[in-house]
């Protein structure tokens, strides 16, 4: 399955050398760097797709599975990759991120960035759902500690009866697709109080308008903590039929 890949690709910026007779030297070099962005660029796409596959074997132990990673290495000037962070949002998401981690620290670029590391940041989903619409990422769940099944049930079933709200939303802004990680704040009541947009990808999308207002005053029923409780809810939101952002 496709999913969206949000933030771009380190560039690769090439000096321009003063003077008449440098500049053929110059141009080749330029050409030559262009090359290697390039060859990047598309060993980039392919590795990437290895990651992606992690999606693939969770959704072989639950169907409907679905979630968030955001992983990042760095490119050394021999072809290695080192440094690798790997943040992951699901329900399986300690196998994701090891299976995530695992691909991308046996990578592979040849060529090589020419003279320096080169730092990749990407931000990739995977939803069952392929409409473009709304899709919830690896569920809502609260912060700073485990939760029951049962509460977990219950914080969905609250939070999707703002669905047609927030799509409304997502109509009326229109544009492409995008996913918003937001925290709300659920008073002892039930009721949702409060909320703020974390991060949105991509970060300039105008459905970061649509966030936190549609949620607000969700309810949240049964049995409750005796504390306020915090929930981080991250999904895709996007008008039904629009096409799926493929990159920034």
């Amino acid at each position: 399955m496709r999913s969206a890949w949000i933030l771009g690709l380190v560039g690769l910026v090439g000096c321009a050398a003063a003077g008449p007779m440098a500049s053929a030297r110059t141009n080749r070099a330029e050409s030559g760097q262009l090359d290697v962005a390039g060859s990047l660029r598309r060993q980039l796409a392919g590795h990437l797709e290895r990651a992606r596959g992690c999606f693939g074997e969770a959704r072989l132990r639950d169907p409907n599975v679905s979630g968030l990673v955001r992983v990042g290495f760095t490119i050394e000037p021999d072809g290695r990759v080192d440094d690798v962070s790997v943040d992951a949002w699901s329900r399986d998401e300690e196998m994701l991120a090891t299976c995530v981690r695992s691909r991308v620290s046996s990578l592979f670029f040849d060529p090589a960035p020419p003279s320096e590391a080169v730092r990749i940041d990407r931000t990739f989903y995977f939803c069952p759902d392929e409409q473009g619409g709304l899709c919830r990422l690896g569920g809502a769940r609260p912060l700073g500690g485990e939760a029951s099944e049962d509460l977990l049930t219950r914080i969905d079933a609250g939070l999707s009866a703002r669905d047609d709200r927030l799509e409304a939303c997502a109509r009326e802004i229109g544009g492409q697709p995008a996913v918003l990680d937001v925290r709300l704040e659920v008073g002892t009541d039930g009721r949702v109080m409060a909320g703020q947009l974390r991060e949105s990808f991509p970060a300039s999308t105008g459905l970061r308008r649509c966030a936190v207002g549609p949620l607000l005053g969700a309810h949240i029923e049964g049995e409750l903590p005796d504390e306020r409780m915090q929930v981080r809810y991250v999904y895709r939101l996007g008008a039904v039929g629009d096409v799926r952002s493929a990159q920034r």
